[in-house]
């Protein structure tokens, strides 16, 4: 028996869907170290391994990035991701002060971040834009846009005359 494309596809999305909701519940440690405790069932000692572990999803996060440089189409997701990884770690180190140094060290290298991920996103729209043409006529390289012309000013009548 073949199932029809329709079911095929919502069964995919499911599954993605739910991949996605269990690889989002270390958000709970981001909102409360006791709701992380809860969830995980770990303490303090066990720390280590999950944050070995964040260490892996940073690579996925900007191993994607870096794959985006070349790939257009995987630019919004990826700058996207990169941009919450960034902002979600400067958000939790404002909110939890007093930080160590040492955290204050890597909210400034996240800051960095954000700040190249803006410029070189508004590059690259800007060079993609200047390179596609979609830009206004006008502020090409100086060029006035063409003015339209009435039909009757552009037609022009050749007569000739037949000699006999």
């Amino acid at each position: 028996m073949r199932l029809p494309f329709p079911v095929i596809r919502l069964c995919g999305l499911t599954l993605l869907a739910g991949a996605g909701a269990l690889n989002a519940v270390p958000v709970l440690g981001a909102v409360s170290p006791e709701w992380a405790e809860s969830a995980y069932g770990v303490g303090l000692a066990d720390i280590e391994v999950l944050m070995r572990h964040r260490g892996v999803l940073f690579a996925i996060v900007g191993g994607g990035l870096l794959v985006a440089v070349a790939r257009p189409r995987l630019r919004v997701a990826a700058v996207t991701a990169n941009a919450v990884s960034y902002a979600g770690f400067v958000l939790i180190a404002v909110l939890e002060r007093p930080i160590s140094p040492e955290l204050a060290r890597i909210a400034r290298y996240d800051v960095a971040g954000l700040v190249a991920l803006a410029m070189g996103t508004a590059l690259v729209a800007w060079s993609n834009r200047r390179h596609t043409g979609n830009v206004r006529p006008s502020t090409r390289q100086g060029q006035l846009p063409p003015t339209p012309r009435a039909a009757s000013s552009t037609r022009t009548t050749v007569v000739t005359a037949k000699t006999p």
